[in-house]
């Protein structure tokens, strides 16, 4: 497990998201499960797009 390029990988994530014209919702499940499934990677390797998607099905959003 690695933190390396979590950082990266969510603005990746954003900027992907922002292209395409997600709602903020999609843009926040997207960025937060990127990143997670970067960390749970060895070294600098990126997540698995299958682990993203499961992972963004998991993200709890909600306005405050």
């Amino acid at each position: 497990i690695s933190t390396v390029g979590a950082g990266d990988s969510m603005v990746g994530a954003l900027a992907l998201g922002i292209e395409k014209s997600f709602d903020l919702e999609e843009l926040i499940r997207l960025s937060t499960a990127t990143s997670a499934a970067s960390v749970m990677t060895s070294g600098t390797e990126p997540g698995d797009m299958k682990v993203i998607k499961e992972l963004s099905e998991k993200v709890v959003f909600s306005y405050l």
